[in-house]
């Protein structure tokens, strides 16, 4: 019945977990994504 709030929750955690938009910095170097921004 609360399947819908575990997926809910479980996707806020990740979002605070990467930082809500910086996944990047989780799956690739910091070098990679800071040289990609930067070109």
């Amino acid at each position: 019945m609360h399947q819908r709030l575990i997926l809910i929750l479980t996707v806020f955690l990740f979002c605070g977990l990467s930082g809500c938009g910086n996944t990047g910095d989780l799956y690739l170097p910091e070098d990679t994504t800071t040289s990609q921004d930067k070109d």
